[in-house]
This record gives structure tokens, sequence and C-alpha cells, in this order.
């Protein structure tokens, strides 16, 4: 079945938790730019959005980051941000059932002030099943 992806995915961390993924690829930017960057929290509450078939959210720092959508959770490759209080919408199985009716990833997006129904409605205004 069709789903719109999350961190796991995104970044193919095969059997590597989030974390273990985050510390690796910090590690990487180090030795690639000198620069050594640390892990550290953002509480902040940030709203998740879908943009080219990808949960994500944009960090401070201006990194798009995907989510880790079980654990509703985003860390940033750039920066270094944990971003522990991530805020997924309550319909996200309806919002997902909606765009993977779209047949290229790059059509599947949605923001957060974006109703339901005005996905429907998009999809039924270029022919496809309103989902």
């Amino acid at each position: 079945m069709l789903s719109i992806l999350d961190a796991r995915a995104v970044y193919n961390m095969g059997t590597l938790s989030h974390e273990e993924w985050h510390k690796r690829a910090l590690a990487r930017l180090k030795q690639a730019t000198g620069v050594d960057v640390s892990i550290h929290e953002d509480a902040t509450p940030i709203v998740a959005e879908v943009n080219d078939n990808r949960w994500t959210v944009m960090c401070g720092c201006g990194s798009g980051n995907a989510v880790d959508v079980p654990s509703a959770t985003a860390r940033c490759g750039s920066c270094g941000a944990f971003h522990s209080h991530v805020i997924l919408p309550a319909n996200r199985a309806e919002i997902e059932g909606i765009l993977v009716r779209r047949p290229r990833s790059e059509n599947r997006n949605w923001k957060p002030t974006e109703p339901a129904d005005s996905l429907r409605a998009e999809n039924i205004q270029h022919g496809l099943e309103a989902g």
C-alpha cells in the first residue's frame, strides 16, 4: 500500500534507530566540513506538513527534516536539533488516504491550514479519486 514517507524511509535507516542515524549524520557533517555540531533538544512544538510525499518539519535553522511518525519527533542533520514535540494532524490517516491517490509524489503536499475537503476537491479537479 502507498503511504506518505516518514524519516525511516526518507533517510533509508534500515535497522538504525533515529537517534543513531542522527549521530552518524552529524559525524559525516563534521568529516565533510570540519564543523562539530552537537545534538540538542528543541521542545518547542512544531507542526508537521507533507512535502513531496514526506512528513516534514522546518527546523529553526532553515533545514527541512523528515518526521519520525511513530515517535512524533524529528532530527536535524544540519544544526543537530532534536525536535521532541512534533504535532501531527489528528486526521493524518485521512490526509494520507487522499494524497496517495495522486500518482506523482511531487503532487502529494499538505499544509496544516489546508482542510481535507480542499485536498479532495483538488483530486477531483484533476480527474482523480477524491479519497
